[in-house]
Protein backbone atom coordinates (compact mmCIF):
# COMPACT_ATOMS: atom_id res chain seq x y z
CA UNK A 1 0.00 0.00 0.00
CA UNK A 2 3.16 2.35 0.85
CA UNK A 3 4.68 1.21 -2.72
CA UNK A 4 5.74 4.98 -4.23
CA UNK A 5 6.57 3.28 -7.15
CA UNK A 6 3.56 1.98 -8.33
CA UNK A 7 2.59 3.92 -11.39
CA UNK A 8 -0.95 5.57 -11.25
CA UNK A 9 -3.19 4.20 -14.95
CA UNK A 10 -3.31 7.16 -17.07
CA UNK A 11 -6.54 8.21 -18.37
CA UNK A 12 -8.15 8.23 -21.57
CA UNK A 13 -9.87 11.20 -23.12
CA UNK A 14 -12.75 10.66 -24.23
CA UNK A 15 -13.31 11.82 -27.92
CA UNK A 16 -15.71 14.70 -28.49
CA UNK A 17 -19.12 13.28 -29.90
CA UNK A 18 -19.81 13.98 -33.91
CA UNK A 19 -22.65 15.27 -35.26
CA UNK A 20 -24.86 12.90 -37.44
CA UNK A 21 -23.13 14.36 -40.56
CA UNK A 22 -19.94 13.96 -39.35
CA UNK A 23 -20.48 10.24 -38.21
CA UNK A 24 -22.52 9.39 -41.40
CA UNK A 25 -19.68 10.75 -43.40
CA UNK A 26 -17.22 9.09 -41.60
CA UNK A 27 -18.86 5.36 -42.16
CA UNK A 28 -20.07 5.99 -45.48
CA UNK A 29 -16.37 6.51 -46.09
CA UNK A 30 -15.09 3.78 -44.18
CA UNK A 31 -18.06 1.56 -45.83
CA UNK A 32 -16.98 2.78 -50.02
CA UNK A 33 -13.05 3.53 -48.70
CA UNK A 34 -11.97 0.82 -45.93
CA UNK A 35 -8.04 0.81 -46.83
CA UNK A 36 -8.51 4.67 -47.08
CA UNK A 37 -7.02 4.51 -50.42
CA UNK A 38 -5.99 8.28 -51.05
CA UNK A 39 -3.44 8.26 -47.98
CA UNK A 40 -0.59 8.28 -50.69
CA UNK A 41 -1.80 11.13 -51.77
CA UNK A 42 -0.13 13.19 -48.73
CA UNK A 43 2.41 15.51 -49.41
CA UNK A 44 2.88 14.17 -52.95
CA UNK A 45 3.63 16.84 -55.85
CA UNK A 46 0.76 17.70 -57.82
CA UNK A 47 2.59 15.59 -60.87
CA UNK A 48 3.02 12.63 -58.24
CA UNK A 49 -0.73 13.18 -57.50
CA UNK A 50 -1.59 12.52 -61.01
CA UNK A 51 0.39 9.92 -61.43
CA UNK A 52 -1.11 8.05 -58.35
CA UNK A 53 -4.25 9.00 -59.43
CA UNK A 54 -4.11 7.92 -62.69
CA UNK A 55 -2.61 4.41 -61.29
CA UNK A 56 -5.98 3.87 -59.06
CA UNK A 57 -8.15 4.48 -61.40
CA UNK A 58 -6.26 2.93 -64.22
CA UNK A 59 -4.25 -0.18 -62.35
CA UNK A 60 -2.92 -1.54 -65.30
CA UNK A 61 -0.49 1.40 -65.63
CA UNK A 62 0.75 0.69 -62.62
CA UNK A 63 1.85 -3.22 -62.57
CA UNK A 64 2.72 -3.01 -66.71
CA UNK A 65 5.97 -1.89 -65.97
CA UNK A 66 6.62 -4.67 -63.89
CA UNK A 67 5.23 -7.50 -66.09
CA UNK A 68 8.13 -10.02 -67.19
CA UNK A 69 8.00 -13.17 -69.34
CA UNK A 70 7.71 -15.49 -66.75
CA UNK A 71 4.63 -13.83 -66.07
CA UNK A 72 3.25 -14.03 -69.02
CA UNK A 73 4.09 -17.30 -69.21
CA UNK A 74 2.13 -18.52 -66.40
CA UNK A 75 -0.83 -15.85 -67.77
CA UNK A 76 -0.93 -17.84 -70.80
CA UNK A 77 -0.88 -21.61 -69.39
CA UNK A 78 -3.75 -19.92 -67.12
CA UNK A 79 -5.76 -18.33 -69.92
CA UNK A 80 -5.87 -21.38 -72.30
CA UNK A 81 -6.97 -23.51 -69.15
CA UNK A 82 -9.66 -21.08 -68.76
CA UNK A 83 -10.76 -20.29 -72.45
CA UNK A 84 -11.09 -24.10 -72.82
CA UNK A 85 -14.16 -24.20 -69.97
CA UNK A 86 -15.62 -20.32 -71.12
CA UNK A 87 -15.72 -20.95 -74.83
CA UNK A 88 -17.95 -24.12 -74.16
CA UNK A 89 -20.12 -22.39 -71.76
CA UNK A 90 -20.40 -18.72 -73.31
CA UNK A 91 -21.76 -20.25 -76.59
CA UNK A 92 -23.66 -22.74 -74.19
CA UNK A 93 -25.60 -19.77 -72.69
CA UNK A 94 -25.76 -18.21 -76.23
CA UNK A 95 -27.81 -20.88 -77.47
CA UNK A 96 -30.12 -21.17 -74.25
CA UNK A 97 -30.87 -17.24 -74.58
CA UNK A 98 -31.66 -17.40 -78.34
CA UNK A 99 -29.14 -15.10 -79.25
CA UNK A 100 -26.08 -15.17 -81.75
CA UNK A 101 -23.17 -17.65 -80.56
CA UNK A 102 -20.74 -15.12 -80.79
CA UNK A 103 -22.30 -12.90 -78.52
CA UNK A 104 -21.76 -15.38 -76.38
CA UNK A 105 -17.65 -15.54 -77.14
CA UNK A 106 -18.43 -11.83 -76.40
CA UNK A 107 -19.38 -12.41 -72.87
CA UNK A 108 -16.45 -14.68 -72.32
CA UNK A 109 -13.29 -12.02 -73.66
CA UNK A 110 -14.79 -8.76 -73.47
CA UNK A 111 -15.47 -8.85 -69.01
CA UNK A 112 -11.81 -10.45 -68.55
CA UNK A 113 -10.21 -7.65 -70.88
CA UNK A 114 -11.97 -4.72 -69.33
CA UNK A 115 -11.00 -6.33 -65.57
CA UNK A 116 -7.41 -6.61 -66.87
CA UNK A 117 -7.31 -2.84 -66.99
CA UNK A 118 -9.36 -1.93 -64.32
CA UNK A 119 -9.31 -4.41 -62.02
CA UNK A 120 -7.53 -3.65 -58.81
CA UNK A 121 -6.54 -7.45 -57.51
CA UNK A 122 -4.74 -9.82 -60.00
CA UNK A 123 -6.55 -13.21 -57.44
CA UNK A 124 -10.10 -13.03 -57.72
CA UNK A 125 -12.53 -10.82 -59.27
CA UNK A 126 -14.69 -8.65 -57.13
CA UNK A 127 -18.34 -8.26 -58.47
CA UNK A 128 -21.17 -6.23 -56.44
CA UNK A 129 -20.50 -7.78 -52.78
CA UNK A 130 -20.03 -4.55 -51.17
CA UNK A 131 -23.47 -3.97 -51.93
CA UNK A 132 -24.02 -6.67 -48.62
CA UNK A 133 -22.88 -3.91 -46.49
CA UNK A 134 -25.25 -1.24 -46.66
CA UNK A 135 -28.00 -4.44 -46.27
CA UNK A 136 -28.89 -4.64 -42.25
CA UNK A 137 -27.44 -7.44 -40.02
CA UNK A 138 -31.51 -8.19 -39.72
CA UNK A 139 -32.23 -8.20 -43.49
CA UNK A 140 -28.99 -10.78 -44.15
CA UNK A 141 -30.61 -12.87 -41.44
CA UNK A 142 -34.27 -13.06 -42.58
CA UNK A 143 -33.02 -13.63 -46.19
CA UNK A 144 -30.53 -16.52 -45.14
CA UNK A 145 -32.78 -17.62 -42.97
CA UNK A 146 -35.96 -17.96 -45.70
CA UNK A 147 -33.55 -19.66 -48.03
CA UNK A 148 -32.68 -22.00 -45.77
CA UNK A 149 -36.29 -22.50 -45.26
CA UNK A 150 -37.06 -22.82 -48.65
CA UNK A 151 -33.90 -25.70 -49.57
CA UNK A 152 -35.39 -27.68 -46.66
CA UNK A 153 -38.73 -27.57 -48.09
CA UNK A 154 -37.81 -28.57 -51.55
CA UNK A 155 -35.94 -31.70 -50.16
CA UNK A 156 -39.64 -32.81 -48.70
CA UNK A 157 -40.15 -34.45 -52.53
CA UNK A 158 -37.24 -37.02 -52.63
CA UNK A 159 -37.56 -37.41 -48.82
CA UNK A 160 -41.15 -38.51 -49.28
CA UNK A 161 -40.69 -40.42 -52.76
CA UNK A 162 -43.04 -38.05 -54.62
CA UNK A 163 -43.37 -38.11 -58.23
CA UNK A 164 -45.59 -34.72 -59.04
CA UNK A 165 -44.87 -31.63 -57.07
CA UNK A 166 -45.52 -27.71 -57.32
CA UNK A 167 -43.29 -25.58 -58.65
CA UNK A 168 -44.27 -22.88 -55.83
CA UNK A 169 -41.58 -21.90 -53.12
CA UNK A 170 -43.69 -20.51 -50.61
CA UNK A 171 -44.52 -22.75 -47.63
CA UNK A 172 -48.68 -22.84 -47.86
CA UNK A 173 -48.09 -24.56 -51.28
CA UNK A 174 -45.31 -27.18 -50.47
CA UNK A 175 -47.60 -28.40 -47.39
CA UNK A 176 -50.45 -28.58 -49.84
CA UNK A 177 -48.37 -30.33 -51.88
CA UNK A 178 -47.03 -32.75 -49.53
CA UNK A 179 -50.07 -33.81 -47.18
CA UNK A 180 -52.76 -33.88 -50.37
CA UNK A 181 -50.34 -36.71 -51.84
CA UNK A 182 -50.32 -38.81 -48.74
CA UNK A 183 -51.18 -41.71 -50.66
CA UNK A 184 -47.87 -41.30 -52.76
CA UNK A 185 -45.30 -41.55 -49.53
CA UNK A 186 -42.81 -44.15 -49.49
CA UNK A 187 -41.37 -45.02 -46.50
CA UNK A 188 -38.20 -46.45 -47.93
CA UNK A 189 -37.43 -43.43 -49.32
CA UNK A 190 -38.00 -41.70 -46.29
CA UNK A 191 -35.89 -44.04 -44.26
CA UNK A 192 -33.47 -44.01 -46.27
CA UNK A 193 -33.35 -40.11 -46.84
CA UNK A 194 -33.26 -39.87 -42.38
CA UNK A 195 -29.80 -42.07 -42.98
CA UNK A 196 -28.14 -40.23 -44.81
CA UNK A 197 -29.05 -36.93 -43.14
CA UNK A 198 -28.13 -38.33 -40.43
CA UNK A 199 -24.77 -39.33 -41.16
CA UNK A 200 -23.95 -35.97 -42.62
CA UNK A 201 -24.87 -34.57 -39.17
CA UNK A 202 -22.97 -36.82 -37.23
CA UNK A 203 -19.65 -37.06 -39.78
CA UNK A 204 -19.91 -33.01 -39.12
CA UNK A 205 -18.90 -33.54 -35.09
CA UNK A 206 -17.12 -36.88 -35.74
CA UNK A 207 -14.66 -35.78 -37.71
CA UNK A 208 -12.36 -33.45 -35.11
CA UNK A 209 -12.38 -36.47 -32.74
CA UNK A 210 -10.69 -38.45 -35.21
CA UNK A 211 -6.91 -39.60 -34.51
CA UNK A 212 -5.90 -41.83 -37.53
CA UNK A 213 -8.62 -41.52 -40.14
CA UNK A 214 -8.35 -44.08 -42.91
CA UNK A 215 -7.91 -43.17 -46.30
CA UNK A 216 -11.15 -44.36 -47.48
CA UNK A 217 -12.96 -42.53 -44.72
CA UNK A 218 -10.72 -39.34 -45.98
CA UNK A 219 -12.37 -39.45 -49.41
CA UNK A 220 -15.40 -40.17 -48.90
CA UNK A 221 -15.62 -37.20 -45.97
CA UNK A 222 -14.01 -34.98 -48.39
CA UNK A 223 -16.93 -35.64 -51.14
CA UNK A 224 -20.14 -35.45 -49.25
CA UNK A 225 -19.21 -33.50 -46.59
CA UNK A 226 -21.03 -30.08 -46.52
CA UNK A 227 -18.79 -27.12 -47.81
CA UNK A 228 -19.27 -25.14 -44.45
CA UNK A 229 -16.78 -27.72 -43.17
CA UNK A 230 -13.68 -26.58 -45.33
CA UNK A 231 -11.91 -26.41 -41.67
CA UNK A 232 -12.46 -29.40 -40.27
CA UNK A 233 -11.79 -31.44 -43.66
CA UNK A 234 -8.42 -29.65 -44.10
CA UNK A 235 -7.58 -30.38 -40.28
CA UNK A 236 -8.04 -34.30 -41.28
CA UNK A 237 -6.06 -33.78 -44.61
CA UNK A 238 -2.98 -32.41 -42.91
CA UNK A 239 -3.42 -35.33 -40.18
CA UNK A 240 -3.85 -38.02 -42.68
CA UNK A 241 -0.74 -36.67 -44.28
CA UNK A 242 1.40 -36.09 -41.62
CA UNK A 243 1.04 -39.13 -39.61
CA UNK A 244 1.49 -40.96 -43.08
CA UNK A 245 4.85 -39.18 -43.42
CA UNK A 246 6.35 -39.75 -39.76
CA UNK A 247 5.24 -43.30 -40.76
CA UNK A 248 7.99 -43.29 -43.82
CA UNK A 249 10.61 -41.60 -41.79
Amino acid sequence: MGNSNCETPRRVAVPPKKSFSASLSSAFKETIFPDDPFRHFKNQSPSRKFVLGLQYLVPIFEWAPRYTFEFFKADLIAGITIASLAVPQGISYAKLANVPAIQGLYSSFVPPLIYAMFGSSRDMAVGLGFLVDFLSHAAIVGFMNGAAIIVCLQQLKGILGLVHFTLETDIVSVLRAVFTQTHQWRWESCVLGCVFLSFLILTKYYVSELSEPSPFLVLFIFRFMEPKNSKSKKNLLNQYYYNHANERM
